[in-house]
């Protein structure tokens, strides 16, 4: 049930039985044309709405600790601190309240005006007595306040409420945030961060540029406002700083790079890393650059060229690649944070706005119509699985997304297919060691990184937005094996742990002029054994995995079932993964079908795949053994499977170097040489 505390809206209308949850998903239906500017605005409105509905009913907390007839929200959540959460809470309630200024009640649950109005105060009132460099700081458990490295995040949602709600607002409150800005914007004027290996340090500049941004902007009477700008731009420029930058006579801002970069955050190519691997996540945080974009525009200034720089050729060269045909984006070397919660949408909208991107736009057309269903579904407010802490770091964007429609005008509307077709082709990031390929049908993602050697074979195709029958997850294991490895009673010469495994690229190249992908990766279990996997993904629907192994030294080798897939629904997405299946081919919801040239084991869930059971193997050194292939078809219909099954075929010498696999595709019959030469 829906419960709400004494002095929320139960209270407020004298009533103190509960209250159901008044989130009905009816009439929702997933469109695949590019949803219009209006349309987009409305749907962030809801989203907000809904969601704070949730926050009213669970997480509001009276409190007199920071003052009296003060309050807050339980807003802590994984990876999002007290004040960042309530710092996220205000923006979202400033935009829904100022949009409306005329609205008496809100959420289906008729949340009286005056009751977020006056929780909004509270809450801005909260964070600023609880900042540490605040003149009224209130020493308590929730203290924060910069230096720090976040302390960005923890307030900028607070600050833009305070100008949202400029004209409710009491002078006394205006002035606490305008302190805190003020100190925090100083705080920043501190050394910049460098770091691209396994802990970018773009993530900080990001953060800390917008921040300054709005400062030097609201309060641009103030006599440091200058030396705010400029800060917000050189925090800006080393978000994407590369090698050879610190050294460059490129102009950015009426200055060279030279003057501005002092660090090293992102790759070359423009990819990064976090948390020890290819973080897609901290790749699509450039998009709260375009909270300084607002800062800016909302002011009536230009732009600054270092808000944008590289921002256009980071979406064309890496994450456009990326973004999938739902409005999500691929996880090459497996997920991190939440699964479909769509938490980069603020990167589409900021460039369909602010830059205008066209197929951006139109990804960000998916994305929110997915977030919009899966908050129907639940019924509460809430769009995943995670804590509500950390779905506030989700309302925030929705917030700033609205802004951006709001004060930028829209992109040119092209399709979803358009916006695609421009990323077809093969894509190598050296630094983060993955390799892409992507056509009309699908996406082959394969990865050599030592954290995670993933691979995915994810069917695209614009028609199956409105009925997904099912979603691959970006299990970091994916599609790979585990091994142990003995050599006599008892002695392990290897263990499976794939931290330890140091996997290298032993031949990568474009095939079919272009349209398709050969991939041969090295990876070594201790000394004892190599493993040597291949994935050959034709420009039609099919894509090719083998593998075979060799051993250094007798043993005894414990192979885990070969090529493990999983198939899955978010949450509120729930339907059940239809199997077809015959001796050597396995369909699963006409989206994705395995055909072997052996028989396929019996017992496989049907949510998942694997190719082979667990075997054990007694092999002496110099010796290959275990050679397995699988023919992977995407969108293929279960009613052709027996064609597929009775064209495929094996040919299989290992002594020789001998590996060919014959099959059938709509291009016609093809032999493929998959024994992994370099």
């Amino acid at each position: 049930m829906f419960s709400y505390s004494a002095n929320t809206v139960a209270a407020a209308q004298g009533d103190s039985e509960d209250v159901a949850p008044a989130i009905a998903g009816g009439g929702f239906h997933f469109r695949t044309e590019t949803l219009t500017p209006r349309e987009r605005e409305d749907l962030y409105l809801k989203l907000i709405e809904d969601f704070l509905g949730w926050a009213e009913g669970e997480y509001w907390v009276d409190s007199d600790v920071l003052e009296t007839g003060g309050g807050y929200f339980k807003a802590k959540g994984r990876g999002v601190t007290w004040a960042r959460g309530n710092s996220n809470l205000c923006v979202a309630y400033a935009v829904l309240l100022s949009v409306f200024p005329d609205r008496q009640r809100f959420t289906g649950h008729g949340i009286p005006r005056s009751l977020l109005q006056d929780h909004l105060r509270k809450t801005m009132r909260a964070l600023c007595l609880s900042n540490k460099n605040c003149m009224r700081h209130i020493p308590e458990s929730h203290t924060w306040g910069g230096p720090s490295w976040q302390a960005s995040l923890e307030f900028i949602g607070c600050a833009w409420a305070a100008h949202l709600m400029e004209g409710t607002l009491d002078r006394c409150t205006k002035d606490l945030v305008a302190e805190v800005l003020a100190k925090e914007a100083d705080n920043l004027d501190k050394p910049i961060p460098s770091g691209k290996t396994s802990d970018t340090k773009s993530e900080d500049c990001i953060w800390n540029a917008p921040f300054l941004a709005f400062a030097a902007n609201k309060l641009a009477t103030d006599p440091r406002a200058p030396r705010w700008d400029r800060l917000a731009r050189k925090w800006a420029l080393n978000a994407t700083s590369i090698a050879g930058d610190a050294t460059s006579s490129t102009t950015v801002d009426g200055h060279p790079l030279s003057y501005w970069i002092v660090s090293e955050n992102v790759f070359a190519d423009l990819t990064l890393e976090n948390h020890g691997f290819w973080s897609v996540p901290y790749q699509f945080e450039y998009g709260l650059m375009g909270q300084g974009d607002l800062a800016y525009r909302v002011f009536g200034k230009p732009v600054p060229e270092a808000f944008r720089f590289r921002a256009r050729q980071m979406w064309r060269d890496v994450n456009a690649v990326v973004s999938l045909w739902d409005g999500d984006t691929l996880f090459p070397h497996g997920q991190d944070w939440a699964w479909k919660d769509y938490q980069h949408i603020e990167y589409f909208c900021r460039q369909g706005t602010s830059l205008g991107n066209p197929a951006a736009s139109a990804f960000e057309s998916r994305a929110l119509q997915m977030l919009r269903k899966r908050q129907l579904t639940g019924g509460t407010g809430s769009v995943c699985d995670y804590d509500f802490g950390y779905q506030t770091s989700l309302a925030q964007p929705w917030a700033f997304s609205y802004l951006l429609h709001r004060y930028f005008p829209p992109a040119k509307t092209i399709s979803y297919e358009q916006a695609e077709a421009a990323v077809y082709g093969v894509h190598v990031y050296p630094y983060v060691r993955t390799a892409i390929h992507r056509t009309r049908q699908k996406l082959v993602s394969v990865s050599w990184h030592p954290r995670s050697q993933a691979i995915f074979i994810l069917p695209e195709g614009s028609s199956t937005f409105a009925d997904p029958p099912f979603f691959v997850p970006y299990d970091r294991d994916s599609a790979n094996t585990r091994l142990i490895v003995r050599a006599g009673p008892g002695v392990t010469v290897s263990a499976a742990d794939r931290k330890n495994l140091q996997p290298t690229l032993e031949r990568l190249e474009s095939t079919h002029a272009g349209k398709g992908m050969h991939i041969v990766v090295r990876r070594p279990w201790g000394l004892a054994v190599t493993q040597y996997t291949t994935i050959v993904s034709l420009p039609d629907e099919a894509t090719i995995y083998s593998t075979v192994f060799r051993a250094h030294t007798d043993a005894e080798v414990e192979i885990a079932p070969l090529f493990p897939l999983r198939m899955a629904m978010p949450s509120g997405f729930d339907k059940h993964v239809r199997r077809y299946r015959g001796t050597n081919w396995v369909n699963i919801s006409d989206h994705i079908a395995f055909v072997s040239p052996r028989q396929i084991p019996e017992d496989i869930p049907e949510d998942r795949f694997f190719l082979t059971e667990r075997r054990t193997f007694r092999v002496k050194a110099g010796q290959w053994f275990s050679p397995v292939a699988v023919a992977v078809y995407v969108r293929q219909p279960h009613g052709e499977m027996g064609q597929l099954a009775r064209r495929i075929s094996l040919v299989e010498a290992p002594r020789k170097k001998e590996l060919k696999l014959s099959i059938l595709s709509s291009n016609g019959a093809t032999e493929i040489d998959l024994w992994p030469r370099p």
